[in-house]
Parts: C-alpha cells; sequence; structure tokens
C-alpha cells in the first residue's frame, strides 16, 4: 500500500508522486486499484530501487487510467485483495451471499457513495465493519452478516473450579464462580 503524499507532475496517463510505503511491500511493475495503475519506477534519496518497504518514502512514477484521481493523503492498494482459506464451519460458509465483503472506504467521498447506495432498512441498522489486510475500513449492512445460531456445546463458562487467579497471600481467586452456578455447573 502506498500513502500519496504530494502529486509533483501529472498527464493524462503518467505521474510523478511522493508516496509512503505504509503496508506490504511494493515492487515496479505492482498493480493498484484493480489494475488501473502501475508502478513504473521507485527512486529512493535520488537512485532508483526495485522495491519499497514499510515506512520508507520515495518519489514513483505510476502510469495509468487511474492517475487522474491520485491526490495528497490518499491510500492506494494492491491490484486484488489478499485472499486467505476460509477455516469456519461449512454451514456459516454456504450463508455468506457473493458479493457481501463490504465496501472499502478510503475517503469521506466513498463514505458518502456508500451511504447513497444502501437501501433506507439498511441505514436504520449498525453497520458491520473490519479493517481488512490492506488496513482499509470494510463497512456492510449488519444484515448481510449475520451467521446461524450455535449448536448446543459444552457448559460455558466451564465450572468455577476451572477458573482461578493467585492472590497477593499465594490463594486463587473464583472470578467465575456465581456466573458457573448461573450457568448451572
Amino acid at each position: 500500500m502506498l500513502q500519496i503524499f504530494d502529486v509533483e507532475a501529472s498527464g493524462p496517463e503518467t505521474t510523478v508522486c511522493v508516496v509512503r510505503c505504509v503496508g506490504g511491500r511494493v515492487r515496479t511493475g505492482d498493480r493498484f486499484e484493480d489494475g488501473a495503475l502501475v508502478l513504473d519506477r521507485i527512486e529512493l534519496y535520488g537512485r532508483e530501487v526495485p522495491e519499497l518497504t514499510p515506512p520508507l518514502s520515495a518519489k514513483a512514477r505510476l502510469s495509468g487510467a487511474g492517475v487522474r484521481v491520485l491526490r495528497p493523503r490518499i491510500v492506494i492498494a494492491s491490484a486484488g485483495p489478499r485472499r486467505y482459506g476460509y477455516v469456519g464451519p461449512p454451514e456459516i460458509r454456504a450463508a455468506v451471499a457473493e458479493g457481501s465483503s463490504g465496501r472499502v472506504m478510503r475517503t469521506p467521498e466513498d463514505f458518502t457513495a456508500w451511504v447513497a447506495d444502501q437501501a433506507a432498512r439498511d441505514l436504520d441498522e449498525p453497520f458491520t465493519y473490519v479493517v481488512d489486510e490492506d488496513g482499509f475500513l470494510r463497512l456492510a449492512p449488519s444484515r448481510r452478516a449475520t451467521a446461524p445460531a450455535p449448536t448446543p456445546g459444552p457448559p460455558w463458562p466451564p465450572p468455577s473450579s476451572a477458573w482461578g487467579s493467585p492472590t497477593r497471600d499465594g490463594s486463587a481467586t473464583r472470578s467465575c464462580s456465581g456466573a458457573a452456578r448461573r450457568a448451572g455447573s
């Protein structure tokens, strides 16, 4: 991820910016913003380098249709989010709607546009939010983030004998004994 600090020279398809690497390793040839930008050159202390890592700043030449929207303080992310395999229960995975990963919020304008796209009933509910692997806020209506009810399992909290912490005199306190009694343990 690169944060734009300053746009020094800009043309219709190429721009030179002062950037700061704020996440991951970026390399010459990397694509950003779903392929709309390509990192053509990185210049660090007057020398061309093949990559940049946090927290270094450098001059960068970017090309592509996305250069029109570059401005100070914006953060650009690599093309496509990193994907990790799902490891949870299959019934929850089956309940997830296609395309329900939320929308990335990079600027106040992104939020304004997202709100305008939401149904009125969604705006009356809280939003589900996460900070994704690239450090961006993602929002989604909460009704799309519901999960099936859990199946019965072992009693929770565990019996009070499983809880405790030493006190100054070396004895143990039973901090969850009241909750355990209420749970019927």
